[in-house]
């Protein structure tokens, strides 16, 4: 591999890791927010009724996990480019 190779794979997995970030936080944040303006109902309402609509949703649930596999994918590229450039750089 060349330089030019290793930098753009470091590029684009530093652009995965901040789309998994962007995913995580979204979800996380969303359900923050949701249970926070839910959590006043905490007993005025049925005890079950309150556990459904203040549990994380599926979309939440798949942001999140989804976020946070694409943060550990995108740091392996991150460290696996590092490594062949800093291989590339030695070479020379």
């Amino acid at each position: 591999m060349n330089l030019s190779k290793n930098t753009h794979l470091t590029r684009g997995s530093a652009a995965v890791v901040v789309a998994g970030l962007i995913a995580a936080f979204t979800g996380f944040f969303s359900y923050i927010a949701r249970y926070a303006n839910l959590d006043s109902l905490a007993g005025t309402i049925d005890e079950s009724l309150y556990e459904q609509i203040t549990q994380m949703f599926i979309p939440e649930k798949v942001l999140l996990l989804g976020g946070t596999i694409l943060i550990v994918i995108g740091a392996i590229g991150i460290v696996w480019g590092l490594s062949a450039r800093s291989k590339v750089l030695r070479a020379r």
